[in-house]
């Protein structure tokens, strides 16, 4: 295995194949996918809500939502074959909404914007997209670790089809893979070891200001992301405080951190202000956490090994509904009350179940690992995967394994805390896990053929 402190230059022809290799791996997932790559969303229920807020936004009319505009239902209702679109066509919820962050819909209503309304369109752009931020991240690891590490890592990620498979889908995966690949790759390399003495890093704080405004958009992205913060700021302070008892300089880490944090609130103060002003409340962060929080905090989710409960989100939705003047409200005073009763009910559950606290949270944790739900042989597989990524952050724990180490605590942390979905919230996280995986499986082949050469 290369060592940390050698660089291996990258063509731009090796840069063109790693793409090429991504892109073409991607659209045969897509391909293989049970969504139509040129028709309107499927009927799952978040890709229509997504859709929605994308149409009404290129028409300039904000984060809204209009289920009974004509013109929006009409490809819903030519492609209405087998009757699964019916519910889209008779559901009446209009109004501005907070239940959904808005940075997907927006990239979509860009499209629409320029190009009309072509699906197919919006999922290249999420096809390229990711493409481009994986062979971005791949390139590093072909630089700092070298061409079989990177191959490696190429091969496994090629073959991940519950990642690429998302690009063909008008949900957030695929952007959110994208984002936090070029957050991830941005901060290996912002705090990467300095391997030239005679490297001026004196504007890395422009660096950190960007992966801060990266971060910020993919917190309208991924609402997951908006609970990441509380743990950044607290870990930041955390570093603060040890640099300052260990008697270190504080100059350079306080300026990265405004920097990031500066970048972050650029980008994502606008919608918290606005979703407290659309409330008349203080919910910055919007109400779909807050309204499926019930969902994982259960008897349902419980008996579901942790994972959220659509079906216990919808019977608290129901109640709230039959309240006396409920349906007299805004769409968002609406989500607000929704959200405040969920929240009561799983805290009441909690309280009434604490003992059952530590196992509820034991199988979010295993089902966001992706151990539930899978055939045998792919846990086998996961398994397999992530104890070379553990052996791949051990090996370069200094730059490379901490990030991934930092960003999967933190998924999985928020994800305990809240719910996870049959491991969706894990997806944009797996490519770091691919390229750790292949710096441990390396390290670990290469220390085996040195061991028997040895010994022969």
């Amino acid at each position: 295995m290369k060592k940390s402190n050698t660089i291996e230059h990258v063509s731009c022809a090796q840069t063109l194949l790693i793409f090429c290799v991504i892109l073409v791996a991607t659209f045969a997932w897509m391909v293989t996918g049970d969504e139509s790559l040129t028709g309107p969303t499927g009927s799952m229920g978040d890709d229509v809500y997504f859709e929605n807020i994308a149409y009404h936004l290129a028409k300039g009319e904000g984060i809204k939502f209009d289920f009974t505009d004509p013109e929006w239902q009409r490809p819903y209702r030519e492609a209405n074959l087998g009757h699964q679109n019916d519910w889209i066509l008779h559901c009446k919820v209009k109004g501005l909404t907070t239940s959904r962050s808005p940075g997907f819909p927006l990239v979509a209503a860009t499209v629409y914007r320029f190009f009309g309304r072509q699906f197919w369109l919006v999922r290249a752009v999420n096809l390229l997209l990711m493409t481009a931020a994986i062979t971005l991240l791949l390139n590093l690891i072909f630089r700092f670790h070298g061409r079989i590490t990177g191959t490696l890592a190429l091969v496994t990620m090629s073959l991940d089809c519950f990642v690429l498979r998302t690009a063909g889908q008008f949900m957030t995966e695929a952007l959110g893979t994208a984002i936090v690949c070029l957050v991830f790759a941005g901060c290996i390399w912002l705090s990467r070891p300095i391997l030239d003495p005679n490297e001026n890093r004196r504007r890395d704080w422009l660096g950190w200001f960007v992966v801060g405004l990266l971060f910020g958009f993919g917190a309208l992205v991924r609402a997951n992301l908006n609970a990441w913060l509380p743990l950044i700021v607290a870990a930041f302070i955390a570093t603060i405080l040890w640099q300052w008892w260990n008697q270190r300089a504080l100059k350079g880490l306080l300026e990265y951190g405004v920097s990031f944090g500066v970048g972050v609130a650029l980008i994502a103060a606008p919608y918290w202000v606005r979703n407290c002003l659309v409330t008349d409340a203080f919910a910055p962060f919007g109400t779909s956490g807050s309204f499926g929080l019930v969902g994982g905090y259960s008897d349902e989710a419980f008996a579901g090994f942790g994972n959220w409960s659509n079906q216990a989100s919808v019977d608290s939705q129901r109640t709230t509904m039959k309240k006396p003047g409920f349906l007299d409200l805004p769409l968002p005073k609406q989500e607000l009350w929704m959200g405040k009763d969920s929240i009561n009910l799983a805290e009441k559950w909690m309280i009434e179940n604490w003992k059952l606290l530590p196992s509820l949270m034991t199988m979010k944790a295993i089902s966001h690992l992706g151990f539930y739900r899978q055939p045998l042989v792919l846990q086998c597989l996961n398994g397999a995967m992530l104890f070379g990524a553990l052996i791949g952050c051990y090996l370069t724990r200094h730059n490379l394994g901490f990030w991934v180490l930092a960003f999967f605590a933190m998924s999985l942390v928020t994800t305990c805390l809240t719910w996870p979905h049959y491991g969706r919230y894990s997806l944009p996280l797996r490519p770091l896990i691919h390229v750790a995986c292949a710096i441990g499986t390396v390290a670990f082949w290469t220390f085996l053929l040195t061991k028997k050469k040895s010994l022969g």
